[in-house]
């Protein structure tokens, strides 16, 4: 029955729990990742700010040296730079190590610093404030305004262009939320669109003096629209981002492009759709690689050598992946795995280019399939003993010339070879206990 043989195995229900519970584990390690960079961005984007910040700070300071004094302001610049500097090592830090649990420590330490860094930030832009009054007061009128600090106001020209018209508290407030707006994170490429088409119309009607028709007519609508959009963020926001996460952890698991899912109303069941299908392949992929690994140290534990290993794609875009085991001498055992699950054993003579075999190969490889069916026995009692069992066979042929095959080496990448001593005592595994005595070659 040594001819090729074709077969689908799977695993037993304890394996394929402890698999399961192991995949589990995998993906929320790398959900979990997910968040702790998630955080770390939001921190990036905070240091980001505060960077921007500092050069206006800086030139308060030059502005001010040699008119006033500037001691205390210039030591609190010094402690910012410092504490932001410390701030981004932590950040970086973060970001490059891969244990989740020591970036956690250190998303904690950069936690307890960043509302010092806020601390003196805000100490810093009062001092600034104050320093630049000072100078004002120490100064001419006419020279204190050409040393008065270029950068924009902290109120946007939008809105004080609005404010400058006399609008209403409440319509103010509106001009604010759809300047912010702008730069909402959650909000859907569409709905910028919307907003920023708004901000120009804004800007347009503020230059002919007709901001408060737009406020009345034009502004409600954009709000609206947005508005709702962000309600439903807010109830179900959380529960998408959970799903996109796991949902992208397992497409980077299985090597696969993630799609695209919008947030929308429909998304969450868009995603768990998705997540289904993706924990299935992950599962299979695991299965299959949990057999493949026992297939390797069953044969290992036989006394197999690894002769090498190929990646085959058929044009009809089958994959298949194949292991040659060294046997007896110059033959070889070919273990190819397909994708869908099946896997094929053959037997044959090896050498270093493409030809058929000779009658007389042909008639010993008919000898050697016979040996070879007791070690085909054990090699699936020992899968057993993995807990890999057989779940359908496909084929089991008898040996016959018909099967006779010469494998090229050169088809496969070869392995690392085993020093003699190991080579030997793997050998002598599959030898029976009588020959092992007798000190018989192979």
């Amino acid at each position: 029955m040594s001819g090729p043989k074709v077969s689908v195995y799977t695993l037993t229900a304890e394996e394929l729990a402890a698999l399961a519970a192991e995949l589990e584990r995998q993906l929320q390690e790398m959900e979990r990742r997910e968040a702790l960079l998630e955080r770390a961005r939001a921190y990036e984007s905070e240091l980001t700010e505060y960077e921007r910040a500092l050069p206006l700070l800086q030139q308060s300071l030059q502005r001010s040296e040699g008119w006033v004094d500037t001691k205390s302001f210039a030591a609190g610049m010094k402690a910012a730079t410092e504490k932001l500097a410390s701030c981004r090592k932590l950040l970086a830090a973060i970001v490059q190590v891969q244990d989740n649990a020591q970036a956690e420590r250190r998303l904690a330490e950069l936690a307890a610093i960043v509302p010092e860094l806020e601390e003196v930030f805000s100490e810093q832009r009062e001092q600034g404030l104050a320093l630049e009054q000072r100078l004002a007061d120490a100064l001419d009128t006419t020279v204190a305004g050409l040393f008065r600090p270029d950068a924009a106001p902290q109120e946007t020209k939008e809105a004080k262009g609005a404010s400058e018209q006399s609008l209403p508290a409440f319509v103010r407030s509106d001009v604010e939320t759809l300047l912010s707006l702008k730069d909402n994170c959650y909000l859907p490429l569409t709905y910028r669109r919307i907003v920023e088409q708004a901000i120009a119309h804004m800007r347009q009607a503020q230059q002919e003096q007709r901001l408060v028709s737009f406020c009345e007519v034009e502004l409600p609508d954009v709000l609206a629209q947005c508005r709702a959009f962000l309600s439903l963020w807010q109830s179900s926001g959380n529960r998408y981002l959970q799903l996109l996460r796991r949902y992208e952890a397992l497409c980077q698991m299985n090597g696969s492009q993630p799609e695209l899912v919008p947030f929308a109303e429909e998304a969450a069941g868009r995603l768990s759709s998705l997540i289904a299908a993706e924990e299935a392949s992950a599962r299979a992929a695991a299965e299959q690689a949990y057999i493949r690994q026992a297939m390797d140290e069953v044969m290992a534990e036989m006394g197999y050598d690894v002769l090498g290993d190929r990646e085959v794609r058929k044009r009809d875009g089958r994959h298949f992946a194949n292991e040659l085991y060294r046997c007896e001498g110059d033959t070889a055992v070919s273990v190819t795995y397909a994708d869908d699950g099946q896997i094929a054993m053959e037997f044959g003579k090896t050498d270093d280019r493409d030809r058929l075999p000779t009658q007389a190969e042909s008639a010993e490889l008919v000898q050697q399939m016979h040996a070879f069916c007791q070690d085909f026995e054990e090699i699936e009692a020992r899968l057993a003993a993995h807990g890999v069992c057989l779940d359908k066979r496909i084929a089991l042929t008898p040996p016959s010339a018909d099967y006779a095959q010469i494998i090229n080496l050169r088809d496969y990448a070869a392995a690392p070879r085993a020093d003699g001593r190991e080579a030997g005592r793997a050998r002598q595994k599959k030898q029976p206990a009588a020959a092992r005595q007798a000190g018989e070659p192979e």
